[in-house]
């Protein structure tokens, strides 16, 4: 009998890409596991990036994988390229400017089909420092890896 495991969804990075004076663009990598031996379908996705404030989690971007096949026994780093909302962003500078930093929070759903089918919750923080956002100012990329 086939006995199947639940895939695992976790955060490999966040990368900044580029600041603009209205926007923040951003890449976020989850990787998506699949310990079957079958074949999976990541049927999509979808994700939103939240930084904390001293008031709670203020939402500056969303994306989505869209839809990717899983091989057998294997797992896939999906590189979602994602842009800030403006009034989120002038909030997130004023929170880098005022602790060096921020903390960013992904929380999504993995929909993935098999034999049977799973919806995977997760969530996950990384920190983005003020020197982040500066080399992303001078056009180095800069990525951080999952807490």
């Amino acid at each position: 009998m086939l006995t199947l495991r639940d895939p695992v969804v976790r955060l490999e990075k966040v990368a900044i890409r580029a600041v603009h004076l209205s926007s923040l663009d951003l890449e976020v990598n989850p990787r998506v596991e699949n310990p079957n031996p079958i074949d999976a379908v990541l049927r999509d996705l979808p994700f939103t990036v939240f930084f904390r404030t001293s008031s709670g989690k203020k939402e500056i971007a969303s994306g989505n994988t869209g839809r990717i096949e899983i091989p057998a026994n294997n797992n896939i780093v999906i590189p979602v390229p994602v842009t800030s909302y403006d009034l989120a962003l002038l909030e997130a500078f004023v929170s880098i400017i005022g602790r060096g930093g921020l903390r960013l929070e992904i929380e999504g759903n993995a929909v993935i089909d098999h034999i049977m089918g799973w919806t995977l919750p997760f969530t996950e923080a990384v920190d983005v420092t003020a020197g982040e956002i500066v080399a992303a100012l001078e056009g180095k990329t800069a990525g951080k890896k999952r807490m």
